[in-house]
């Protein structure tokens, strides 16, 4: 099974980084690392190209010694390539070259300074557990539920789904009722109009029989 964390450093940065792999190991981290030292010329094309290819994430340990090594350069153009997840990892304070440039813009970094190394170690966890890489959270030593409840609970905004489907309904049963209204009024006041006219027509015939009357009244007098 291949490690899920592949940590690219420079050789003189060594002793500072197994520290690092130390703790990430105690937190249940599978980590790889060239710690014996790898021929580049006869071994990199096989070791550390099937190493990048089966992690998940790497660590880019950044400094001045390992922004100038061709080798670090190479491993994070291969990781770029593969389209694998980059941290970049500061031991210290450093300038990313060109070389390194386009591969880490717009990647946020972990700044694990000496005089902040467990904040930054934490944030370093988090990062990985994000990225699908497993985390034991007791070897760890840290409290790591209320971080984790509250990133998930700032990517759950359910109720809010729940509020803008009642405001549809309610946006569309209301201009139903405003119609229904309408063609109420509008039948009213037709039979309104209806009822002159009905009684009009009812009244025409008593007219015409007054003068019916006052013939038989003329023939009786006769």
């Amino acid at each position: 099974m291949s490690a899920e964390v592949f940590i690219s450093y420079a050789a003189r940065d060594r002793e500072r980084v197994l520290g690092l792999v130390e703790r990430l190991r105690k937190a249940g981290v599978t980590v790889w690392i060239d710690q014996v030292g790898i021929d580049v010329s006869t071994m990199w094309s096989q070791e550390i190209v099937s190493a990048i290819k089966g992690c998940k994430v790497m660590l880019l340990s950044i400094s001045p010694h390992s922004t100038e090594s061709e080798t670090v350069v190479k491993e994070l153009a291969l990781a770029s390539e593969r389209k694998k997840p980059i941290i970049p990892v500061y031991l210290e304070a450093a300038e990313i070259p060109e070389t390194m440039e386009y591969q880490l813009a717009g990647i946020q970094r972990v700044e694990y300074f000496r005089e902040n190394e467990d904040a930054a170690f934490e944030a370093m966890l988090r990062s990985l557990v994000k990225r699908g890489v497993h985390v034991d959270e007791e070897g760890a030593g840290l409290d790591m539920d209320e971080g984790f409840e509250t990133s998930i609970a700032s990517h759950a905004p359910e109720p809010q789904k729940t509020t803008v489907s009642a405001n549809r309904k309610v946006g569309v049963v209301t201009p139903l009722l405003v119609l229904a209204v309408i063609g109420l009024v509008l039948a009213l006041v037709l039979r309104l109009d209806k009822s002159p006219e009905t009684s009009g027509e009812q009244a025409a015939p008593g007219e015409k029989s007054e003068p019916v009357q006052a013939k038989q009244n003329k023939t009786s007098i006769t």
